[in-house]
């Protein structure tokens, strides 16, 4: 730390000890900047031996705010960044309760008209920590404790009562609800206890609040980023984290979340580039909730996709090319299945149907429920009835209709 020198600026990335990214090359070395990790216990950093020349040096008038980013998030100090994690849970909590149909459809109004006022609430709180209002978490806990019941009663509740195809007006706001229920049941599912999945959809819910400090014409641009509006992207998560921390009783795993849920498992993420173990089990799983919903919403840019076709990105593409950890998207399938839950699809006996449940580790065969059957209809186990097949994904994701 002897050798910063403060006004200069840096050639080379620098690390502490632990291999925390803390600011990148071609910032100025301010004081506050020193200070702030003195404070924080940090004596030595590291500089990159290569591969600095490839990364793009931070315009100069942005450098002030980047360093107070980079050293103002008190819970995400060096040693809880660097941290390195265990394996997921092995257990799986697949054959949790079903509702019979009648049943479901009368508890899937009910969740529908709450995550309706859900995203209500979450636009409100999202005003009110942008403009440091005080802000009720004990709501937000409740919203989210609510989110849990739901698989408690039937395990594709939740995934039953999203609408992913957000609207223009409330993309932000719609895509913070979906991500945090998504997260929830998934991890609901892997085996993550019902407090760590309330942390969880805790940070998903506010993961990209930050974006709100992206200027709009960044945000909803309707075409490809410059490098300089992605830069302005990248620091999102930063703002998310330390928007979080702000409030009173935000336990650490829900900020971590937040703040590196855009990581990849392949290091090719942001806002540090962390691979592997070094990301949270909960931020690796809210991960592929995000890329999921993002890819099935609506974006300035592009269409929505069909949530077959999302789910065949998050597969096929990311995590074969290493970005998303495998045993993640394995439980995300296991959970969701290829033809994600509240699909439609075409069957090969010509019906039309809606994906009612997933059959972990039988990701192409999961239960539905003919459209337009009638009272006498039953759901359709595809992994018990072979003859039939799905033939075909299509583009809605609206729920059910039960018997």
């Amino acid at each position: 730390m002897r050798n910063l020198v403060i006004g200069s600026k840096l050639e080379q990335d620098i690390f502490d000890p632990n291999g925390v990214l803390l600011l990148r090359a071609g910032h100025e070395i301010l004081q506050r900047f020193v200070t702030n990790l003195r404070r924080r216990g940090v004596r030595e950093i590291r500089r990159t031996s290569s591969g600095a020349a490839r990364r793009r040096a931070a315009p100069p008038d942005r450098t002030a705010e980047d360093a107070a980013v980079a050293a103002t998030t008190p819970r995400l100090d060096s040693a809880v960044e660097a941290a390195s994690y265990d394996a997921l849970p092995g257990g799986l909590r697949a054959s949790g309760a079903r509702l019979d149909l009648p049943a479901l459809h009368d508890e899937l109004q009910i969740a529908q008209d709450f995550r309706r006022r859900a995203i209500e609430q979450y636009a409100r709180l999202t005003a009110d920590i942008i403009e440091g209002r005080p802000v009720d978490l004990d709501a937000v806990q409740g919203t989210l404790g609510e989110f849990a019941a739901m698989f408690d009663r039937d395990a594709s509740l939740s995934l039953l009562a999203m609408d992913l195809k957000s609207s223009p007006e409330g993309f932000l706001y719609e895509h913070g609800i979906n991500v945090s229920m998504l997260t929830m049941t998934v991890a609901l599912f892997m085996g993550f206890s019902g407090d760590q999945a309330i942390e969880a959809g805790l940070g998903a819910l506010f993961h990209d609040v930050g974006m709100l400090k992206v200027p709009e014409t960044i945000r909803l641009a309707e075409r490809r980023l410059s490098d300089d509006e992605f830069y302005e992207v990248r620091r999102h998560p930063a703002f998310s984290a330390n928007l979080l921390d702000r409030l009173d009783h935000v336990r650490e795993t829900s900020i971590l979340v937040a703040y590196q849920m855009h990581e990849r498992h392949d290091g090719s993420g942001y806002p540090c580039g962390r691979v592997g173990r070094y990301i949270h089990p909960l931020a690796r799983v809210a991960a592929v909730a995000d890329s999921y919903a993002a890819g099935c919403g609506w974006r300035p840019y592009r269409a929505p996709l069909r949530p077959y076709d999302s789910m065949v990105e998050i597969i096929l593409k990311d995590t074969r090319s290493g970005r998303f950890d495998a045993d993640v998207v394995r439980g995300f399938l296991d959970c969701l299945s290829l033809f994600p839950v509240g699909s439609e699809v075409n069957l090969s006996d010509a019906r039309t149907a809606r994906v009612l449940r997933s059959n972990a580790g039988q990701h192409t065969r999961p239960v539905v429920l003919p459209v337009g059957a009638d009272d006498s209809a039953a759901e359709l186990d595809l992994a018990v009835d072979e003859t039939i097949q799905i033939v075909e994904a299509l583009g809605g994701d609206a729920a059910p209709e039960a018997a």
